[in-house]
């Protein structure tokens, strides 16, 4: 395989180093991993982070990481939540490809850590390379940013992750009550459209998380 440099894996969390993940758009959506593999078309993705708006179409996304640390036991995470169906190939070179499932159409008890962005679980061994495959089909919006943390600090992120949500949430509801509770004491309507709006986008904030 042509491809470009690999991310190395030098700290327990990063983000896909940038020009390293290729994409190919499979229309039929009937292209198999061992097809795919031999492909000679991949294009390197133009953007940081892979993005192709609204499409039918199943893409195909790879790119090839290096475990220069001890560590084995790593978490890939797709840092956007609503992607229907995601399938994550690890090939390693020994001929024993890892395969994992994800997506929002996934039961969410099937993800690797119960986390409401989509994760997997996968092990590179200290000192191996690996190249990682990635088909997605989605109704909605197509992008795909891809984060590699260790095992270990995975659980640090989502206590991180999830204490600023509950935060933020908390912030969100507070001003609506407060408002609310201003608008019926000084009966004054503006308040109930500023309310309305609150609402509408703590809504909508959820609906995309």
């Amino acid at each position: 395989l042509s491809m470009p440099s690999a991310t190395d894996l030098s700290s327990l969390d990063q983000p896909i180093a940038p020009g390293t993940v290729e994409y190919l758009i499979d229309e039929s959506g009937a292209l198999t991993y061992a097809e795919v593999f031999n492909r000679t078309d991949f294009k390197v993705s133009p953007k940081r982070v892979p993005s192709f708006g609204y499409t039918e179409s199943t893409y195909w996304f790879r790119t090839k990481v290096q475990n220069v640390t001890s560590e084995e036991d790593w978490v890939v995470e797709i840092g956007y939540a609503l992607l229907d169906d995601v399938v994550l190939y690890v090939d390693s070179g020994s001929g024993d490809v890892q395969e994992y499932y994800g997506g929002d159409h996934l039961p969410f008890d099937k993800r690797h850590r119960p986390h409401r962005l989509i994760n997997f679980g996968v092990k590179i061994e200290s000192g191996q390379s690996a190249t990682l495959f990635f088909r997605v089909k989605t109704g909605g919006s197509l992008q795909l940013p891809v984060m590699i943390f260790s095992e270990r600090s995975y659980g640090d992120a989502m206590a991180e992750d999830t204490a600023l949500q509950v935060l933020l949430y908390g912030i969100l509801v507070a001003m609506i009550f407060f408002n609310g509770f201003l608008g019926l004491s000084l009966r004054d309507s503006a308040y109930g459209y500023y309310v309305g709006n609150l609402i509408f986008f703590l809504v909508s904030w959820m609906s995309l998380q």
